[in-house]
């Protein structure tokens, strides 16, 4: 009986230790705020809703989409397009790194 009581102890802990790891895990929904040269910009920025929705602010024209999360990747599909953008990402620290189309590094901080 004792070793079932310990069994489901460790059990126990060891639930709540992946649950913490996955609470403390970046997410991309947010507004991110594109960084030019380490500064912040407010008139360039990234949406990401909840529901899969987000939008694209730049200059004060925003363009909407839906979104997917696949591993490292976010599927962009744009409101009246009909080719889907894929950027690949790292969240660090507050910072969202995607890949642009030309496999640059481009930093959006998050508000």
């Amino acid at each position: 009986m004792k070793k079932k009581l310990l069994v489901l102890g460790i059990l126990f802990i060891s639930s709540l230790s992946i649950l913490a790891g996955c609470a403390k895990q970046d997410t991309i929904i947010g507004v991110w705020n594109y960084m030019q040269d380490n500064k912040v910009r407010t008139d360039v920025y990234y949406t990401f809703n909840n529901d899969n929705t987000g939008s694209y602010t730049f200059n004060g024209s925003a363009k909407n989409f839906t979104y997917t999360v696949l591993d490292n990747k976010v599927v962009l599909e744009y409101e009246g397009s009909t080719i889907p953008s894929s950027f690949e990402f790292v969240i660090e620290n507050g910072i969202l790194t995607i890949k642009d189309s030309f496999g640059a590094d481009v930093n959006y901080k998050k508000k």
